[in-house]
């Protein structure tokens, strides 16, 4: 039969027993590629710094009071309960990434129900795999970072906007997903800027086209979404001023990220950015809107396609300093326009088609034929295979192996997790600028006598350079990490060697040969580890004069020797 007849609807279903198997299928390889990153993954320096955050919480202190992070609360505080039930293991960065993966597939629904919301079925059901695919997006989404959920949270509050009728209930919904967003990351504060820019670009476009939107409840939606987006900061707010840590938390979060000067310098095309796309999105918000045949869905798309570019070009124009974290509340969106448009022109040409199979699944298999394309480039681009995170877990095994709970370890961002730092900065690119400008004081040798610190990372750039020095003096490499101690002078003159303590502890001293070591050490015959005192120390060796290193004692009585040519571990990317 042809035509209109009873053979009609079997197209229909074989399409979509042909698509839902290809969605299955993408979304299943994406699901694989998601846990293989996370056990897999190169770590930067912020993901170690997240976690060592949350594991603070886990101890029972308090963000800010007592210990620093230049990040909103949310994210770590809603973390920690899934750490207190993994502890202290070397590979929980890997475990806790696991995290990331319901949060990019409710990113993902979210762009289903803006697509939905503004397009066909057809839209809907592929924008999420297209997007979702994005080389640039799934790569930049994998960490255990605050970026994953404040986007996931960003496309949450728009499809709670965009799908339905707009209600106060719904805005106040809304009003509520972008204040958690805003307590997740105060980068929401941009995204709020662009999404008010962009409704207010699509009612002003509404109204250059002669078609008046109905603002008879807006008033009363206006209200709505504000009330939502000031309850979860104002409960955050009463408990840090409860708890005594308010005045910390504006500090670090707000005067610590605020610094004159500091950033990348901005030419004036970079600056003119901003003011093309909100040209640009004015036209095509207007031209949207007069071609609608729906007002409300021509306005929502204005806005859906104006707000992303309008945060793109505030971020190129003014924003001191560029992650590529920062561009991931950008990236889903442009892709359901990019799908739409590709299914229009699809099922256009389909209708051309003399074949009845390539009519009906045509579209199916370009845009399956697409996300394998985007597939293909993320695993060229980062290999799964390729284990990027063994050093991080060997590191943190390091850590582990070597201290107690209450010792304390000199690290940069946190990167040894479970370890508390003798200083109460990060050092930061921020930090590290006020360190430059003298707006905060090295005070990192002092701290690491007081604290008694016997731990450390390698040497590596983000040190300030006092610290660096000091380090440098009077700690020795034992593998991935230092510990204190060093090389002692010999001389095959004499026999007496006289070297300083700065960390107070107890030291063994050992023949970089590994041959017995003997002699009287301040005046006593040396038997072993002893504590010393800060200060000069004499050692009058009675073995042979090879080479000698004073190594603090733990190290040598849990299996970690002195490398005498140590590594200098390098700065990762901020």
């Amino acid at each position: 039969m042809t035509g209109n007849g009873s053979s009609q609807p079997m197209p229909r279903a074989s399409k979509t027993r042909f698509e839902r198997a290809s969605l299955a299928l993408l979304f299943v390889i994406m699901l694989v590629l998601r846990v293989a990153y996370a056990f897999h993954g190169r770590s930067g320096t912020d993901e170690p710094q997240h976690l060592h955050v949350v594991w603070g919480w886990t101890r029972g202190m308090i963000q800010y009071r007592d210990f620093f992070d230049n990040h909103t609360p949310l994210f770590h505080m809603a973390s920690a309960p899934f750490l207190t039930l993994l502890g202290e293991r070397a590979n929980a960065l890997e475990i806790m990434r696991l995290l990331m993966i319901p949060v990019f597939f409710v990113s993902l629904w979210s762009i289903r129900r803006i697509s939905a919301a503004l397009f066909s079925r057809e839209v809907a059901i592929w924008s999420p795999v297209v997007a979702g695919l994005f080389p640039a997006f799934f790569l930049a989404s994998r960490g255990f970072k605050t970026d994953n959920p404040w986007t996931m949270l960003w496309l949450l509050g728009l499809a709670f906007l965009v799908h339905g009728t707009l209600t106060a209930r719904r805005s106040l919904a809304a009003g509520i997903i972008f204040g958690t967003a805003l307590s997740v990351s105060l980068k929401t504060t941009l995204l709020l800027a662009s999404l008010g820019s962009a409704i207010l670009i699509a009612l002003l476009a509404s109204l250059a086209v002669r078609r008046r939107p109905d603002f008879k409840h807006g008033i009363t939606y206006l209200f709505s979404f504000l009330t939502g987006l000031v309850a979860i900061p104002a409960c955050l707010a009463i408990f840090f001023i409860s708890v005594g840590a308010w005045h910390q938390l504006v500090y670090c979060v707000v005067d610590h990220n605020t610094v004159p000067g500091f950033g990348r310098q901005i030419s004036g095309l970079q600056r003119s950015v901003l003011f093309v796309v909100l040209a640009v999105t004015s036209v095509v918000s207007g031209l949207s809107i007069k071609y609608s045949r729906d007002l409300s869905v021509g306005i929502w798309r204005g806005v859906i396609f104006s707000a992303p570019f309008i945060y793109l070009g505030a971020l190129i124009s003014f924003w001191p300093v560029l992650t590529g974290q920062d561009y991931l509340p950008f990236y889903p969106l442009p892709f359901i326009f990019v799908t739409a448009g590709v299914a229009v022109i699809l099922n256009r040409l389909a209708t051309r088609l003399k074949n009845r199979w390539l009519q009906v699944h045509l579209s199916t298999l370009v845009l399956s034929a697409v996300s394998l394309g985007e597939l293909s480039a993320i695993v060229i681009a980062a290999p799964p295979r390729k284990d990027h995170s063994r050093e991080q877990v060997g590191l943190v095994a390091a850590a582990l192996a070597l201290t107690e709970p209450a010792d304390f370890i000199m690290d940069t961002k946190g990167e040894t997790i479970f370890r508390n730092r003798p200083t109460y900065s990060v050092l930061e690119s921020i930090t590290n600028y006020r360190l430059r400008r003298g707006l905060i004081s090295d005070d990192i040798p002092e701290r690491l006598v007081a604290t008694r610190t016997c731990v450390a990372v390698l040497d590596n750039e983000r040190l300030p350079r006092r610290a660096r020095a000091f380090l440098n003096e009077n700690y020795i490499s034992v593998g991935v990490l230092r510990v204190a101690g060093h090389l002692l002078p010999v001389s095959p003159a004499s026999n007496a060697i006289r070297f300083n303590v700065e960390i107070p502890a107890r030291y063994v001293l050992v023949s970089i040969a590994r041959n017995e070591v003997s002699g009287v050490l301040d005046g006593s015959l040396y038997e072993g580890p002893r504590f010393l005192e800060r200060g000069t120390h004499e050692f009058l060796r009675a073995s042979s004069p090879d080479s000698l290193a004073l190594v603090w004692a733990r190290a040598i009585e849990r299996g970690r020797f002195p490398v005498v040519e140590s590594p200098r571990q390098p700065a990762e990317d901020e």
